[in-house]
């Protein structure tokens, strides 16, 4: 309550506000407003509660009830926002303004969160304007006085301006949230899919200054352009290496307005010199939520990201660009797309350039003082002057320049060195093809370079060497320069601190092992790799020395050191140090040594499966392992004329089944099983998920992240669920669909009006008999529409199914209509059935089902009927069942019969068991199991000598029947017996009898027993399935 202005001002503003407010109150509520309630992004049922409080709102400002309109009003913005959210989940979340628990970690679930907390969050993301941001606080605050001391305190006395106010305020926000206001506001996506939305752009360097100009200019190009159909605009912005386009891009792309304006996200690559062009393009896909295709050629990853971005708008930054051919691969995107390239040259045929110059004095003066952090003393303003004209006003030049003044160099001692250390420069002339003024600016911030890297220990330098063996734009962690440098990895933390303080590098995230990861600009990685091959010992003393190495030989070098913290000359027990993994491949390419590659993936574990696959699906990165699959393709394709072309088949072959292995992977795993294993710790959240995201069967992803999402971390939840419902959403079958979001209601119970419609739509009465009963549970208003479709059913089988399904749900008013409904069923067999579940709640119908059943000739049916009647049978009518069950003449049945007595007529129990024993015939040994098993716990011994003295499970010959028997037993089997059955199941040869069986057990089994359980699914990566 402390952000509350007080009453008196508050007064002050509805006066202000509403003076110039019309008199006719119908211009309050008018019948056209600028937005459509339908375009509001939250879902049906929100909806419709937004309605209804809307009309209830309009209602008390006619009875003047002016309080009540205020908290309506404060309840309505909170509902519209709130419902936002839940469609938008991951947007939301990831908002900076996001509220976090107390340990100021994770993200607080949605229910926690307060109004204010909604709208500062729906203000960050350009859900709402400024205004709207600012008056719906205001909005809160009058709502704040639903609690009467509040009132009372600040004498709050709300009148008919001050609830046109609130509706007013109200008004402005649904508008903005229809995304009417404006062009710069977010609509809801015309399919009413929230797909996943990528943001891909690099932080800003921690001192930058807007170079307004520019920024406008490009700015304009991206947001005021029109494009044809089927025309994509591309903006190039060209310029010297250190002049800044990287920096500009994503200042660009960091602005409000350019978020909202492309508002299905920002895709972000960087290429470099020798760009993974497939590997960009693939995280591409996955960026944008399809964890299913994996491209083999970058020209099939480019159709397929065409696809993906039919119809969205998407800002695509394509940066450092060397070759015209590498930028056409990600030339993707429709008309309403955007494309900038940044590159050193002018190269893209049909583009207009947009070159970029050096800063303006002002701004590198500027650019001076927000690394030194303070003002410049009119002695150094002339001397700053000088020194940023001396390094051409180059922003990267001035940053290692700023590094050294804070580091205690003088202005006067940097401009004699720097004067001093160009003119060696222009001296060499290097560069002869180069213009006059491109070669000052290049020897300028070599210059530069040159004074930043003498400042270093001649130790310090050669460890920045090291990094000339990296790729481009790679994140560099300590534990991986701890192996680079050979030191440990506090040691190595502290160096990289210490060479980026001198601006050498650009320090990120901190995201491993909670440690600051960095990068290095490109053009002082080109400086480090060229000192690689330079002399040790220069002859010039102004040079700077080298290591001496070809860059075969460092690559070579760099994999000894890792070679030496793996076991048993296998490269798959690496340890994982943020880099290796993903780059293993990459080094062995560089240092020659291309059948390392192949045998990489080659290699076992101790357990027979593929080494290398088990390293990246323990950390959940199989991508990783595709993307090698695909690099060794490649390599093997490329070898065809010079390695024995069978050996070149043997390898193709193997990959492609590996590919194809992947593919199919997570279809057979039970979600049980899978469930097991992560609560057992064997499979990590992460492992999981990465297996799970990569299934092409969107029903079977759409319910293995439903089943599996509350065994996650609490930071994971939100993103699970919303891939779950994207995945939900996109299955085509409307069965499977309608399924998958009632599979999910209990998680997201906004989704149920959507099931529900869908359901309503279904033609087959089957499908729409079983989606209705899934719904009546969770959406209980549907009962009344639910018993007037069962009468219309035209099929008796499923008429009685969905009444059977309502019957526990039906409150007594409506048990009369569902009586009806069973009587009038013309088989004597389903009529019973119905009757039998009315029981419960009807207790008067059960002689006459009693009755029914001694009639019905089919004695399997006679038989299921009077079991099914048993436990509601009261005592005076045991009798009779009894006798119905002792005039059976199938001696199967009569068993099965007296067995489903036993537990109300304890005195039959041994003519049960008796029958029992009697039982020859196989094919029912499995459902006699089944009967065994609803046995009181006390007759379980008994129970279990009878299937040890009928053909045991084992020897059941149909799989089905086996399988039946053991998901029968699971519940009851004592610790002792569970390695019996598993064992009976993995020799279950049908895959989904297995799975049946397996999922039975997975409760049941210790964590010893899960991974042998998981090995029997045949999904799991042994070499000997790939060859």
């Amino acid at each position: 309550m402390s952000d509350k202005i007080g009453v008196d001002d508050k007064q002050i503003q509805i006066k202000e506000l509403t003076s110039n407010t019309v008199n006719n109150e119908s211009e309050l509520f008018p019948e056209k407003t600028d937005w459509s309630w339908n375009q509001l992004p939250v879902s049906e049922s929100v909806l419709e509660l937004l309605k209804y409080r809307w009309k209830e709102a309009e209602k008390v400002f006619d009875s003047e009830c002016y309080l009540s309109v205020v908290f309506l009003c404060g309840s309505l913005l909170e509902g519209v926002l709130r419902g936002a959210a839940e469609e938008n989940p991951e947007i939301f979340n990831k908002c900076n303004k996001a509220p976090k628990d107390k340990d100021k970690v994770k993200v607080k679930r949605f229910q926690h969160w307060i109004l204010a907390e909604f709208i500062d969050v729906a203000f960050d993301i350009g859900l709402i304007d400024l205004d709207v941001q600012k008056h719906s606080h205001t909005l809160r605050d009058f709502r704040n006085y639903i609690h009467p001391y509040e009132q009372l305190k600040h004498n709050f006395k709300p009148d008919k301006h001050t609830a046109k106010l609130c509706f007013t305020v109200l008004t402005a926000a649904f508008a903005s949230l229809c995304g009417e206001r404006s062009t710069n506001l977010k609509k809801k996506p015309d399919n009413g899919i929230t797909l996943k939305k990528p943001y891909q752009v690099p932080s800003l360097p921690r001192f930058c200054v807007k170079r307004s100009i520019h920024h406008e200019k490009i700015k304009e190009k991206l947001l005021n352009q029109h494009s044809e159909e089927g025309t994509l605009l591309i903006t190039s912005i060209f310029g010297l290496g250190g002049i800044g386009k990287s920096t500009l891009a994503a200042a660009i792309a960091h602005e409000e307005d350019v978020k909202t304006y492309f508002s299905d996200g920002i895709l972000w690559a960087t290429l470099g010199k020798e760009p993974d062009c497939l590997q960009l393009l693939n995280s591409w896909i996955q960026e944008l939520g399809d964890y299913n295709y994996k491209p083999l050629k970058e020209e099939d990853a480019k159709r397929h990201l065409q696809t993906l971005l039919n119809n969205k708008k998407i800002l695509i930054v394509v940066d450092d660009a060397w070759e015209s051919e590498h930028v056409e691969y990600f030339q993707v995107g429709c008309n309403n797309c955007r494309v900038i390239v940044t590159t050193r040259q002018v190269f893209i045929s049909g583009v207009n350039p947009y070159e970029l110059g050096v800063m303006t004095e002002s701004e590198s003066l500027e650019l001076l003082k927000s690394h030194l952090q303070t003002d410049l003393k009119p002695s150094e303003q002339d001397l700053a002057k000088q020194l940023a004209k001396k390094v051409g006003y180059l922003p990267l030049a001035l940053e290692l320049v700023a590094c050294q003044i804070a580091n205690d160099s003088t202005w006067q001692e940097l401009l004699d060195y720097l004067t001093e250390e160009i003119a060696r420069l222009e001296y060499l002339d290097i560069e002869n093809s180069t213009s006059n003024e491109e070669k000052r600016k290049k020897y300028s911030l070599e210059a530069c370079f040159n004074l930043s890297l003498k400042s270093l220990t001649q130790e310090e330098l050669k460890q920045f060497i090291w990094f000339g063996i990296l790729p481009e734009d790679v994140v560099i962690t300590h534990k991986m320069a701890a192996t680079l440098w050979g030191v440990n990895p506090e040691k190595a933390n502290q160096i990289l601190r210490r060479i980026a303080s001198k601006s050498l590098l650009q320090r990120g995230k901190i995201e491993f092992k909670e440690k600051p990861t960095y990068r290095i600009h490109d053009l002082l990685h080109d400086l480090a790799t060229k000192l690689i091959t330079a002399e040790k010992n220069p002859k010039q003393p102004e040079k700077l020395p080298g290591l001496g190495l070809n860059i075969i030989d460092a690559h070579r070098e760099l994999l000894k050191r890792y070679e030496e913290k793996i076991d048993s000359g296998k490269w798959h027990t690496l340890p994982e140090d943020g880099y290796i993994n993903a780059h293993l491949t990459w080094h062995f390419q560089k240092a020659n040594q291309n059948t390392d590659i192949h045998k990489l993936l080659q290699e076992e574990t101790p357990d027979g499966n593929n080494g290398w696959y088990e390293t990246c699906n323990r950390t959940g990165k199989i991508a990783i392992f595709i993307n090698d699959v695909r690099r060794a393709w490649g390599l093997a394709e490329e070898s065809w004329n010079k390695t024995n072309p069978s050996e070149v088949v043997g390898w193709q072959c193997r990959y492609a089944l590996i590919i194809t292995s992947m593919n199919s992977l997570v279809a057979n795993l039970p979600a049980k099983l899978l469930i097991a294993l992560v609560r057992e710790n064997i499979w990590t959240p992460e492992q999981t998920l990465s297996h799970i995201l990569q299934s092409s069967d969107l029903t079977v992803k759409a319910h293995l992240l439903t089943s599996l999402v509350d065994y996650l971390p609490n930071d994971l939840q939100e993103s699970v669920l919303s891939e779950a419902l994207s995945s939900a959403r996109q299955i085509q079958d409307e069965y499977r669909r309608t399924y998958a979001l009632i599979d999910l209601a209990d998680k997201l119970p906004s989704v149920l009006p959507e099931a529900l419609s869908i359901a309503r739509q279904i033609q087959d009465e089957k499908y729409r008999t079983e989606l209705l009963i899934g719904l009546v549970d969770k959406l209980p208003s549907v009962l009344p529409e639910a018993l007037s479709i069962a009468r219309q059913i035209q099929d008796e089988k499923y008429r009685t199914e969905l009444l059977i399904g309502l019957v526990d749900k039906l409150p007594p008013e409506l048990l009369p209509e569902a009586l009806s409904i069973a009587r009038q069923l013309q088989d004597e067999y389903r009529r019973a059935v119905a009757l039998t579940a009315l029981a419960n709640k009807l207790p008067s119908v059960l002689p006459e089902a009693l009755s029914i059943a001694r009639q019905i000739q089919d004695e399997k049916y006679r038989t299921e009927l009077l079991i099914g009647l048993v436990d509601k049978l009261p005592p005076e009518l045991l009798p009779e069942a009894l006798s119905i069950a002792r005039q059976l003449q199938d001696e199967k049945y009569r068993a099965q019969a007296l067995i489903g007595l036993a537990d109300k007529l304890p005195s039959v129990l041994p003519e049960a068991l008796s029958s029992a024993r009697q039982l020859q015939d196989e094919k029912y040994q499995g459902s006699i199991l089944d009967v065994l098993d609803k046995l009181p716990p006390g007759w379980l011994p008994e129970a279990l000598s009878i299937a040890t003295q009928i053909p045991s499970a084992r020897q059941i010959q149909g799989e089905y029947s086996r399988a039946e028997a053991l998901t029968a037993l699971a519940d009851k089997l004592p610790p002792e017996l569970l390695p019996e059955a598993l064992s009976i199941a993995r020799q279950i040869q049908d895959e989904y009898s297995r799975a049946e069986a397996l999922t039975a057990l997975a409760d049941r089994l210790p964590p010893e027993l899960l991974p042998e359980a998981l090995s029997t699914t045949g999904i799991i990566t042994r070499s000997s399935l790939y060859c």
